[in-house]
This record gives structure tokens, C-alpha cells and sequence, in this order.
């Protein structure tokens, strides 16, 4: 870690409680005229400190002090709990969207730094991040360059692809965790209140992923982690919405039901006329009556298992033979 890397330094300031301009000019003059092993310490000359923002330049240092000897994901871990209470110092009640990106890009960095067993090593995977990135930015300059082109979802609208990957289809992502709070965050303009303004908000959300699926000319996969950042989570609403259809009746007490009648259990997306055959193949086909999931048995150690969990519906799925259909 480098503690003369007067970014690195503008980027500490304001969790400091100091004003970042004024000060990043007042560290660069001490600097030059009288150099410090830790350009931090400069901000301990400053006229008039108060005492809590004396405090944490002193705890600041010493936490930098501290991580050099940890490993990565501890240190991660340890810098987060002061910048975390740094991003919620005011208006707690009120979160913002970019209070909420901030920590999601801190917890992926956590999971980044969990593969590593020293601070240096973990340095050095983030400058071949950088490097990569710099590359990219100049191939996304070549409108004909023969690449993957990796955007958001608000960014491909508009464009269309032959292949499209949907990655990460799951709640808390998508639908994302901040919609159903959406009453606390005052960033977000909404004309809908109370319940409306929720339902608003995953409405919004559907179109976005509506725009994402259509982006696709001849192929799309969609991938949904249950583990992302070692928290369990679950396939998408929107997705689950689209590929299973509930079939409801009621009981003699009016409790809700679904339907395990097998008749008609699964109907074809497409008439028949319009399909033909290109190949029968040996597949997985969930069981549950509502769910349409199927996907290819990938190996013949995946084909010894007798059932695996069905990752759209949490089903059973069982082998089956498929015959997949082109038009």
C-alpha cells in the first residue's frame, strides 16, 4: 500500500469529517515543503481540528497501520464497519440509491479479497482488474470489434444481440432489495405513495427485465446464483412469473391450492405445426406441475444422479428424453 498516493488520500478525506478540496490542497503545500512518510499526517497540522475530526485522522491511521498484517477479506471486513458508519453518519432513515450501490461494490470487493491470503496479493489482482478494464475501454471504442460486450441493463436498450447472458436473475439483484423500501429512499421521484409507490417500483423493474430478454435475436441464458457474496437468495420473480404458471382451485375451507392434476401438464410453447424435429437428447425435467424448467444433462457424472433440485421452482426434476425443436 502506498501512503503517499495523494488519490488514494482524497478519497479518505471526507470520511474524515474534513473538507476534501481545502484539504487535499493544504496536504500537497505541507507536502512540498516538508515531506511526511504518510501524506494522512499532514491533516493532523490543520488549524482549528476539532476533536472528533482529530479522533479519526488518529483512527485512521492506525487502522491503515493495522491492515497491513491481515488478510485481505479481514481488512476488507475492518474498513468497511468505518466506512459503512461514515455513509449512514447523516439522515440514517433516508438511504440513498448510491449509499446502496456503495455497499454492494464494498461487499463485492469482500468477496473478491476472500480468494487471497495477503494484502500484496490481493493488490496486485486489483491493478490486472484496472489494466483489463483500460483494455476494454478501448476495444468498446471499436464499434467492429469481435468482442463480448458486457452493459447494463438501461445500456442495451435500444441494441440487439444474436446471444444474450442474463446474468445474476435473482432477488435482492432483481428484483432488487431497495424496491421494497423504496419509501425511505429519498433519491428515487415516484408519483405513486405508500403501497402504490412499492408496486411501482417492482413494475419498473419488470420493464427493465422485459428490455434485457428482449435484447436477444437467436439465444438467451439466463443465470440465476443462489449463493452470490455467501447469502442465500432465490430465482427472480420475474423470471419465476414467466416460466410457471400457477394453477389455482379452491378447497372446501377456500384455501388456495395448486393444481397437481397431470392432465395437460405441460403444454407446448409453440403449435406443433410450426416446429421440427432437429434431435432427441437426455434431459432434466422438473416435476412440479406449475414449472416448464427442463436443461440438458451435461455429463455422464451428472447423469448417475437419480434427481436433482429444480433451480427455477426448487422442484425435482428427473431425466427424461427431450426432443429439442428448432423453427
Amino acid at each position: 500500500m502506498d501512503e503517499k498516493n495523494i488519490e488514494a488520500v482524497k478519497g479518505i478525506i471526507p470520511t474524515l469529517y474534513l473538507n476534501r478540496e481545502r484539504t487535499y490542497e493544504f496536504i500537497q503545500i505541507r507536502e512540498l515543503t516538508n515531506p511526511a512518510n504518510n501524506l494522512l499526517l499532514h491533516t493532523l497540522e490543520i488549524a482549528n481540528l476539532k476533536g472528533f475530526q482529530k479522533n479519526q485522522i488518529i483512527n485512521r491511521l492506525t487502522l491503515l497501520q493495522n491492515i497491513k498484517t491481515m488478510e485481505p477479506v479481514n481488512a476488507i471486513k475492518l474498513i468497511r464497519k468505518v466506512y459503512d458508519k461514515y455513509l449512514e453518519a447523516d439522515e440514517r432513515k433516508n438511504v440513498t440509491m448510491h449509499k446502496e450501490m456503495v455497499k454492494e461494490t464494498l461487499a463485492e470487493i469482500e468477496s473478491s479479497a476472500a480468494r487471497f491470503k495477503t494484502i500484496s496479493e490481493f493488490l496486485a489482482f486489483v491493478e490486472e482488474i484496472i489494466e483489463k478494464n483500460k483494455r476494454m475501454e478501448e476495444l468498446r471504442k471499436d464499434p467492429k470489434a469481435d468482442v463480448v460486450k458486457l452493459m447494463t441493463i438501461h445500456k442495451s436498450k435500444g441494441l440487439e444481440f444474436p446471444i444474450v447472458y442474463l446474468i445474476g436473475v435473482s432477488e435482492t439483484f432483481l428484483l432488487h432489495a431497495s424496491s421494497l423500501d423504496i419509501e425511505e429512499r429519498r433519491d428515487v421521484i415516484l408519483t405513486s405513495k405508500g403501497p402504490d409507490k412499492i408496486h411501482s417500483a417492482i413494475e419498473a423493474e419488470r420493464r427493465l427485465v422485459y428490455v434485457a430478454v428482449t435484447r436477444a435475436e437467436e439465444e438467451l441464458y439466463i443465470s440465476s446464483p443462489t449463493e452470490p457474496r455467501g447469502q442465500k437468495v432465490v430465482t427472480s420473480r420475474f423470471i419465476l412469473d414467466v416460466f410457471t404458471q400457477p394453477n389455482v382451485v379452491k378447497t372446501n375451507n377456500n384455501q388456495q391450492l395448486n393444481q397437481r392434476s397431470t392432465k395437460n401438464r405441460k403444454q407446448p410453447l409453440l403449435p406443433k405445426s410450426t416446429k421440427r424435429v432437429v434431435e432427441s437428447s437426455l434431459v432434466w425435467e422438473c416435476t412440479t406441475v406449475t414449472c416448464y424448467s427442463w436443461k440438458r444433462i451435461a455429463s455422464y457424472e451428472e447423469m448417475l444422479n437419480e434427481q436433482i433440485p429444480c433451480s427455477v421452482c426448487g422442484g425435482r426434476m428427473v431425466k427424461e428424453v427431450r426432443e429439442i425443436y428448432s423453427n
